[in-house]
């Protein structure tokens, strides 16, 4: 599917240029043998010094099992598990889009962020300034303080 591993993780990463579709294979704390199937978006026009999980889902519901018995079983097990992120991740492409299309589909959403920013790229100041002013998460404020800037002045 053309997904990059993040170093020696347990992340790979779907690289579309502005945005990915991140993936972890989480090791459950709570039983031996289990996992959770994270997926997320991430826009890279949010200045951060990490992967993060937008609109985060777990496929897989709660931690699934993968046990160890024999390298047959645990295979089948993770292909199982690759088979649910693969379609994930095909859905999200899907979903999420390209170009003008993926900006107003972002710009009607509800993350006042990412909709501010997107209204933006499509030229829209007003609902840009409007929806970067409203209910971003406290710690990207300033960031989209900065996305704003001051108004300019006329003459």
């Amino acid at each position: 599917m053309g997904l990059m591993r993040k170093g020696r993780s347990r992340c790979w990463i779907d690289d579309h240029a502005w945005w990915l579709i991140n993936v972890e294979f989480q090791p459950s704390g709570y039983k031996k043998g289990g996992i959770y199937l994270n997926v997320g978006l991430q826009h890279l026009w949010i200045v951060r010094d990490h992967l993060v999980f937008e609109n985060h889902e777990r496929p897989l519901g709660t931690s699934t099992l993968v046990p160890f018995t024999d390298n047959a079983t645990f295979e089948r097990s993770m292909r199982d598990v690759a088979a649910a992120a693969a379609e994930t991740i095909r859905r999200r492409r899907e979903g999420h889009g390209e170009g003008t299309d993926a900006l107003r589909k972002l710009a009607a959403g509800d993350d006042d962020l990412n909709a501010g920013i997107a209204a933006a790229l499509l030229g829209n100041a007003a609902e840009a300034r409007a929806r970067l002013g409203a209910r971003v998460h406290e710690a990207y404020r300033r960031q989209a303080a900065a996305y704003v800037g001051s108004p300019r002045k006329s003459g």
